[in-house]
């Protein structure tokens, strides 16, 4: 496998989806663990209270363990909680109790909170952040701190409403937070080419793209109950099966946002 330079400046991406069931952690996961591969530092944080991209590296947490909800009240630095689970792979944990977050995070410069952390951090060239499909206070975190936005969907979601509301979530971000962030582009998710529908997909993404002045990635990730196997069995999906196709979409995908 090709190994490339590591970065001069860490970038940050914020993997966001409002809509469930589009394989935004399984996109997450994927990402990371193949850019570490290729040898680069990847920081995975995990912002949704239901801590599936935690649980998905089998990083389980108990009470004791600190997460972002300690991070995002104050209490720990992000340093502090990391979690290592590759020479190149971390991640920041999540737990249940960031569902309450919203009503903590009440100070001024709220928005910030994610962000200030991060500058904590050094020596990580890609920081990847699973959010909420709640467009809540923690997906706004998520957005100020980010470079850019990738949207996972499926065939199910390509509805107007839904991206309409991701796109004025981010449009206040960008005037109030953050205006340097942008969309990457759109990645097509538990997609069968082998259906007659899949045509009309590919060009209902097109159309949702250019509303969103951004792109359709041209690798997507076919449906397989690989997925759902390793994500039972706490393993990544490369490991779990490196021959499935949903495993070898993901690399053609890393391939393709890097080139």
């Amino acid at each position: 496998m090709r190994k490339y330079e590591r970065l001069l400046y860490m970038k940050i991406i914020t993997v966001a989806n409002q809509k469930g069931g589009v394989a935004k952690t399984t996109t997450t996961a994927s990402f990371g663990y193949e850019l570490a591969k290729r040898g680069f530092k990847v920081l995975l944080i995990d912002l949704d209270p239901q801590g599936d991209l935690t649980y998905y590296f089998n990083c389980n947490t108990d009470d004791t363990t600190k997460t972002m909800y300690d991070v995002l009240c104050g209490s720990e630095s992000i340093k502090s909680i990391l979690i290592e689970v590759d020479d190149n792979l971390c991640i920041a944990p999540s737990d249940l109790l960031l569902a309450g977050a919203e009503q903590e995070m009440n100070r001024t410069g709220k928005e910030y909170k994610l962000k200030e952390s991060i500058e904590e951090l050094e020596n990580y060239d890609y920081i990847i952040i699973d959010t909420p499909p709640a467009l809540g206070i923690l997906t706004v975190n998520a957005f100020t701190a980010a470079d850019e936005i990738i949207i996972p969907s499926n065939a199910g979601v390509f509805s107007t409403k839904a991206f309409v509301q991701l796109a004025n979530t981010m449009q206040g971000v960008k005037k109030y937070f953050n205006s340097n962030l942008c969309i990457g582009g759109i990645l097509i998710t538990r997609y069968n080419p082998q259906t007659k529908i899949s045509k009309a997909i590919r060009e209902m993404a097109e159309k949702m793209a250019i509303q969103l002045n951004t792109k359709v990635f041209n690798t997507y990730i076919r449906t397989a109950i690989a997925v759902e196997e390793a994500q039972y069995e706490q393993v990544i999906i490369d490991d779990y099966n490196k021959n499935s196709t949903v495993s070898q979409d993901y690399k053609s995908f890393v391939d393709e946002y890097l080139n």
